[in-house]
């Protein structure tokens, strides 16, 4: 199907990471946080993209500016069209913990961020990382929500904990009143490694978002093949036992 852009807006002083907006809502979509959708460009390319926000009317996809096709997607304007398949793929599983701990590197936050503004009964903390202070984003949209405590950390030191967001995460369990029951992640590869041993030291549950190249989004290319699954259909939300094993591929 073909979605039309109503708007846009840049998330962060780089203006390297942009919102769209399209007029296709859960109605048409039934998207839940962690799919994803394959958005198309006439001419140029076809890219999958997580869900940032959904409501009945519409819904908003979050774009990190890092090639061609990213660079002529944010380039589209108010009303032009791109054409979009899905959802896909597997998404975030909540249901009874209570204390979860989200680790969100760079424009990995982008499918996270909802997930306090669905699940309002639930206590969020999220550890939010980024190279430097001008890159982050969505963190006034996280502050909007009550059931969320939000800590930043940059590897200039530029604002909030100077190191990598897996320090501070270490940092969070270790200094934390409870016990954490779940760990949601989403990031670079090297830091999901790092999650995973980190979930793994402290004994508690895990979820990651895998990224991988994909060209089909539906299991049939193969080009998203990671050890014996494919992330486009088996994932990209994968848990505990399943990420130990996912991990040795990335």
């Amino acid at each position: 199907m073909f979605a039309k852009i109503i708007a846009k807006r840049t998330e962060n002083e780089n203006k390297t990471i942009v919102t769209l907006k399209l007029d296709k809502g859960f109605n048409q979509l039934n998207a839940t946080p962690g799919q994803f959708l394959m958005i198309w460009i006439p001419g140029i390319n076809e890219k999958p993209f997580s869900v940032s926000k959904i409501s009945d009317e519409y819904c908003e996809v979050t774009i990190a500016k890092v090639g061609n096709f990213t660079e002529n997607l944010i380039n589209k304007g108010i009303n032009d069209g791109v054409g979009i398949r899905g959802p896909f793929g597997s998404g975030f599983k909540i249901a009874e913990e209570k204390e979860i701990l989200i680790v969100a590197g760079g424009v990995g936050l982008a499918p996270l961020a909802q997930l306090p503004e669905i699940y309002k009964t639930k206590k969020f903390t999220f550890a939010v990382g980024s190279k430097t202070k001008n890159e982050l984003f969505f963190i006034e949209r996280l502050k909007a929500s009550k059931n969320t405590k939000i800590f930043i950390s940059t590897d200039d030191g530029s604002t909030g904990f100077k190191g990598f967001v897996t320090e501070l995460a270490e940092e969070i369990i270790r200094n934390a009143e409870h016990k954490y029951d779940l760990i949601i992640t989403c990031g670079r590869k090297e830091m999901l490694k790092n999650v995973c041993k980190i979930s793994k030291k402290h004994n508690i549950d895990l979820q990651i978002s895998a990224d991988a190249f994909m060209k089909c989004g539906i299991g049939i290319c193969g080009s998203c093949a990671t050890g014996k699954f494919l992330v486009c259909k088996d994932g990209p939300v994968f848990m505990n036992d399943d990420v130990d094993y996912l991990v040795k591929f990335m």
